[in-house]
């Protein structure tokens, strides 16, 4: 009933790199019984950047429009 997508991209350069992500709905079959979106970022689709990425996660319900609804910034790949 709804999209979670994560727009992510490298402080280098600007947002060159920006990528959106539509994430994967996972269950937690086990003991808490979560359900969550999940996207696994990876370099090589940022030009293989070392440095600060910055991630934002916007939610799409159907039938709405795109809210930002949180965010993961400043982490950083050293190699």
């Amino acid at each position: 009933s709804y999209k979670v997508e994560f727009a992510t991209w490298t402080t280098a350069n600007g947002q060159d790199d920006i990528k959106w992500h539509v994430g994967i709905f996972k269950t937690d079959g086990d003991h808490y019984k979560a359900n969550y979106h999940r996207y696994i970022i990876t370099r090589s689709e940022h030009n293989n950047e070392t440095g600060t990425y910055r991630c934002h996660i916007y939610v799409t319900p159907k039938g709405g429009s795109r809210t930002m609804v949180g965010s993961f910034q400043d982490w950083t790949y050293k190699t």
